[in-house]
């Protein structure tokens, strides 16, 4: 997302429902989730009836397990990232809340017995806003990339993972609303600047999430 322009304040609205199975992150998808959506009036957020939010209608998103290692240097130039079906459905936040972005957006999600991936890339004829600072340093006058993981998809507690271009990183838990920053897991980054825009891989380990036992899971996630 680009906190300083109009051209990209994007989101993914509001939750995607990602399905785990015994093997790891095997989603079932939603054609439909990969699509632009056509301009039009501002909408109702994806998966609610009259502001509350349904599990059956909301859009999914599907990971796709990686058959080789992933070096997380936000190339994303892996074999598993041209595999993976990109989630492209993004919608304005400012100045249009609901109305489609005006940037193409995609991101997409891996696994491997250890981790799971986000690979994004953020196309923008505008200039990209880095900003080297410090652990877990708040939003600001810059781009950035937000993931907040739901892995219990109780609408409780998210894991959530923001990163700049520049590679600096934010990481907090929330349980109920804000975010605990001094939750510090042990997770990797990567972030590239283009001329077509900037990247950002994460691998985010297993170890670092809590989730349930189930054979077949879902999860939430939501993507800014």
């Amino acid at each position: 997302m680009n906190a300083r322009s109009s051209a990209r304040c994007t989101r993914l609205l509001p939750l995607l429902a990602a399905f785990v199975v015994a093997s790891g992150l095997e989603a079932q998808v939603n054609p439909e989730a990969a699509q632009p959506p056509a301009p039009g009036p501002a909408r109702a957020a994806p998966g609610t009836v009259d502001g509350v939010y349904q599990h059956d209608l909301a859009p999914r998103a599907q990971a796709t397990r990686a058959n080789e290692p992933i070096s997380v240097d936000g190339r994303l130039d892996e074999e598993v990232w041209s595999r993976a079906t990109p989630i492209t459905d993004f919608l304005q936040l400012i100045p249009l809340e609901s109305q489609p972005g005006t940037q193409r957006t995609e991101v997409r999600i891996a696994y491997d017995d250890d981790a799971i991936y986000v690979g994004a890339m953020f196309y923008d004829t505008g200039e990209i806003t880095p900003r080297l600072s410090r652990r877990d340093v708040g939003r600001g006058d810059f781009d950035y990339f937000a993931v907040r993981i739901d892995s219990f998809h109780d609408h409780e507690t998210s894991y959530q993972f923001f990163v700049n271009p520049s590679g600096s990183f934010r990481d907090a838990v929330s349980s109920g609303g804000g975010g605990d920053t001094s939750w510090d897991p042990v997770w990797s980054r990567g972030t590239r600047v283009t001329d077509e825009g900037w990247s950002a891989e994460m691998r985010i380990p297993f170890s670092q999430l809590r989730f349930s036992r189930e054979t077949e899971q879902v999860w939430g996630i939501q993507v800014e």
